[in-house]
């Protein structure tokens, strides 16, 4: 004690010092043994660690050991673990660690070392050990450790590469778990799926930790599609983004893949799982937004095929690139950009040919590449011409037993061959017919994927039949078809597929019918021939019953029974049943155009063969005809294609049933008639047919006048008046305004009407000045509306007297020309028109016609009068008249004709 000012002293208080200071020396060496002692242990357990030979030892000594805290001891135990897990790999028919090893590593990832990051490093590394080793760890992890613990630590050493590169491939691994996925998920409402997808835009140059955190979102939206809340997930990401429900943030989120994956194109791993992700983010039912949609899959698509050539001989890289590609093409094929998709699918299928899931996928990216768009006819001919038929085909013999294959298979080869007989006919050639119908055979445990399967066999079998004959005929000399009839007679076969067989023996059938037009059409067809085309319409009406809701085996049909019928000259063709078939066949499809016109065109030409070939016509049912084709023509006015046939039919008929079929005319059939005329009026056969119903209707029945209105009277001086008209229609129409001047005051007013009227009638005798029928009938129409002064004197200057006197000295030769003109004259000859008359020479016209017909008392009866009309109209007609042999001509047709009153009384 040096202190100042103390006294050395002795005994006790000297005792005592020597002791404090003998305790301070022991003391001193106590600690340097204490900390002796903990090294010694310390290496001790060291030593036991690195002496252990089980996973169960490392832990028994962690459990029993005080030196938890020891980051060191910490460390070497989860490296011995981790070295002694591979030895132990072929005992995993035995648990290798404990079930209660979760709480273990509970315990020792406590508050102790959550500060340490090469700790938390260590134990994220060897849980991922343990948990890849089986599934089984992984339910022993979840019930022992929290996930939000394992979050949390991941979240406190963000900046850690080994925290965050084994974390994920820790949480990769636990996701692959669906219950444990969910638990992530759950845990502070999805924040590890922002975390995961912050990661994915680190920069990292070996992208190992990248890779796993894509595995890990991927086995994430795996577990979220497959739960009863599957958009949660791709809610999370939406919100990640910085949005909820929008399309353009799930877009951002795949920008967001693209880009990691473009920033390690080497990586297969990362590859792979990036593109599995993308999968099932075009799965989920968020939308991509249309604006970038389309623009971000073409990206994607651009960057697949460009790594494509690091991982040439990785069969699983193509698995998965065809199964996003495929999942790509749903969304149609601008979502391809200008990427050659179509050929990489198929080169990709030919190449892996031994890949049940190349197959799978490459069948069904066909089949949404040649679905119906206006791309669809240029990728069916690329994906044929660079051998997609044959792959398709290749792959249904790889994968006889594999029934989903064999079904895309089908879907893929329906789509390819839609519309396009060039590759129905490869199908065919490639004997594609003989491996669907083995697909449609082929055994499968599943009840529904079987049916699924034999219904897609069909319809694509039913798209080979379509307009390819030789499939056709195949069909048939293989007894495919008589096979799908005892399927359909089966009783136990599903609705579903019935009703597909159904299709496809109704297109079988259309195509016989097909067949036999043709035969019919491009065969010189003899008078027996033509027996034998009659005996075919059995086949056709009992095609139309069998399958009445099918309009196309209706439409061929109907063109077939057309087609015979104006072929054909047997006796016993015209039977009841084809009209009451081609009838409810015109009633049941009224809104199918084709079918309406085909029905229609069979119609009229069955009332034309009846009426040429058979002397006693079948008994039409005449309320049922007339109603349905009238019934067509009001429902398709603006077609026509049926108002032509429509309007042809009803011509037919009534030609045929005579007036008995007039009786069905009513107000509105006419007007409908000449609304459709009215409408189209370059359509030479429509305005043919209808004025061929109204010859029928003021002409025969003589039921006009119920129905003359303006627009009738219009629509037939139109048709007379115009240059185009065929002869015998033009006398047709003039016949109809002839019997109309005979209806009646209140007809003929309506006619007159008509300004018109005169000048048609009149240019028609201009064009056709050699037709004694066309003269013949426009004289007796201009002599009948010559009712008063201020007609004639229209008639006159519209040149019609003159066409008159024309017609009488050209067809002089024709009593019924000269009759008609003769009387005609008698009743427009006036003092007005003289000299016009006497320029022309009427005087000399007429005696020499009637010289011509001395013995015809008629036409001496009407020369007569015409010459006393001539003589009271001016002086000089009567010096013409006596100066040219008129006065004897006169005389010597009274003393031919001394007992007729009408001559002597004329003459005189």
């Amino acid at each position: 004690n040096t202190v100042p000012g103390v006294q050395l002293g002795g005994g006790v208080e000297y005792k005592s010092l020597l002791v404090r200071k003998e305790a301070g020396v022991y003391a001193a060496r106590g600690a340097a043994g204490h900390i002796d002692a903990l090294m010694h242990k310390k290496n001790a357990t060291l030593s036991l660690i690195s002496d252990c030979t089980s996973c169960c030892d490392v832990l028994d000594i962690l459990k029993q050991n005080s030196n938890l805290a020891d980051e060191d001891i910490l460390i070497k135990a989860l490296r011995k673990i981790r070295d002694i897990l591979p030895i132990m790999q072929g005992m995993i028919g035995n648990h290798i660690l404990k079930k209660e090893w979760p709480r273990t590593f509970a315990a020792i990832g406590s508050p102790i070392h959550s500060s340490s990051a090469n700790a938390q490093a260590e134990l994220l590394h060897t849980l991922w050990s343990i948990v890849s080793l089986n599934q089984w760890y992984i339910s022993d992890l979840r019930s022992g450790v929290e996930m939000k613990d394992i979050i949390r630590v991941m979240e406190i050493h963000s900046n850690h590469y080994s925290v965050q590169k084994y974390g994920c491939g820790l949480l990769a691994y636990i996701s692959s778990c669906k219950k444990c996925a969910l638990d992530l998920l759950g845990d502070r409402d999805g924040n590890i799926v922002q975390m995961l997808m912050d990661m994915l835009k680190t920069p990292s140059n070996e992208g190992h930790f990248q890779g796993n955190a894509l595995k890990a979102l991927f086995r994430l939206s795996s577990a979220s599609l497959s739960s009863d809340t599957p958009s949660e997930f791709f809610q999370m990401v939406c919100c990640a983004q910085g949005n909820i429900h929008d399309g353009n943030s799930l877009a951002n989120a795949m920008h967001t893949i693209m880009h990691t994956m473009q920033r390690n194109p080497k990586d297969i791993t990362l590859q792979i799982n990036g593109l599995r992700l993308l999968w099932n983010i075009l799965e989920s039912d968020i939308a991509v937004g249309d604006d970038r949609c389309d623009f971000i899959l073409g990206k994607i698509l651009q960057h697949t095929l460009a790594v494509k050539a690091h991982h040439q001989k990785s069969q699983a890289f193509h698995e998965t690139m065809i199964c996003t590609v495929s999942k790509m093409s749903c969304y149609g094929p601008n979502s391809f950009g200008e990427q050659p998709i179509p050929l990489f699918v198929v080169e990709t299928m030919l190449a892996h040919p031994t890949s049940s899931i190349v197959a799978l996928y490459g069948c069904r990216c066909i089949a949404n590449i040649c679905a119906q768009s206006p791309s669809s006819e240029l990728f069916q001919h690329v994906i044929a011409s660079s051998n997609g038929i044959l792959a398709i085909i290749v792959c249904m013999d790889t994968f006889q037993e594999h029934r989903i294959v064999q079904s895309e298979a089908c879907t893929a080869l329906h789509a390819i061959c839609n519309n396009s007989p060039q590759n129905k006919e490869q199908v065919w050639r490639l004997g594609g017919v003989d491996r669907i119908f083995r697909a449609y055979n082929s055994y499968c445990w599943s009840e529904e994927m079987s049916t699924t399967t034999k219904i897609r066999a069909c319809v694509a079998i039913n798209t080979l039949l379509y307009d390819c004959r030789v499939v056709s005929d195949d069909l048939r000399n293989k007894g495919i078809i008589l096979k799908f009839e005892e399927e359909y007679s089966d009783a136990t076969v599903s609705g579903e597929l019935r009703q597909v067989i159904q299709d496809l023996l109704a297109s079988e059938t259309c195509e016989c019918l097909r067949d036999i037009m043709t035969e019919i059409t491009t065969c010189s067809i003899s008078e027996n021939n033509s027996i034998g085309s009659t005996s075919r319409l059995p086949t056709a009406v009992k095609a139309m019953k069998r399958f009445p809701t099918y309009v196309n085996i209706h439409e061929m049909g109907c063109k077939l029974i057309a087609c015979i019928f104006a072929s054909s000259s047997a006796n016993d063709a015209g039977d009841l049943q084809y009209y009451e078939t081609i009838i409810l066949s015109l009633k049941e499809h009224s809104d199918t155009p084709e079918n309406v016109a085909a029905a229609c065109s069979a119609l009229r030409n069955m009332c034309l063969f009846q009426m040429s070939y058979t002397q006693n016509p079948s008994d039409i049912s005449m309320k049922s005809y007339a109603s349905e084709v009238f019934n067509s023509m009001a429902l398709h006015e603006d077609n026509v294609s049926i108002l032509e046939h429509a309007s042809g039919a009803l011509w037919a008929f009534f030609c045929a049933q005579n007036s008995n079929a007039l009786s069905c005319v009513t107000d509105n059939t006419i007007s409908t008639i000449v609304r459709a005329m009215n409408r189209f009026p370059g359509c030479s056969h429509l305005q043919r047919n209808g004025i061929g119903i109204f010859w029928a209707v003021f002409s025969v029945s003589g039921r006009g006048s119920d129905f003359v209105t303006d627009n009738l009277v219009s629509t037939v001086v139109r048709f007379v008046g115009e240059r185009e008209s065929d002869a015998a229609d033009t006398i047709s129409a003039i016949d109809i305004v002839l019997a109309l001047t005979s209806m009646g005051f209140q007809a003929l007013e309506i006619l007159l009407k008509n300004e018109m009227l005169i000048y048609s009638i009149v240019g028609c005798m201009r064009r056709y000045p050699h037709s004694p029928s066309i003269q013949g009938a426009s004289i007796d129409v201009l002599s009948n509306i010559a009712v008063n002064h201020d007609i004639k004197t229209e008639i006159f200057q519209s040149g019609g007297t003159d066409r008159i006197i024309f017609a009488l000295g050209t067809l002089q030769q024709d009593r019924t020309v000269v009759c008609k003109a003769f009387a005609a004259l008698a009743n427009l000859v006036s003092a007005a028109n003289a000299k016009i008359l006497r320029a022309n020479n009427a005087t000399t016209v007429m005696i020499d016609a009637m010289k011509a017909h001395q013995q015809i008392v008629s036409i001496q009866i009407g020369a007569a009068s015409t010459l006393w009309a001539l003589a009271s109209s001016a002086a000089f007609f009567q010096d013409d008249i006596a100066s040219l042999g008129g006065v004897e001509a006169v005389a010597e047709a009274m003393a031919r004709f001394v007992t007729s009153e009408q001559m002597q009384v004329k003459g005189l």
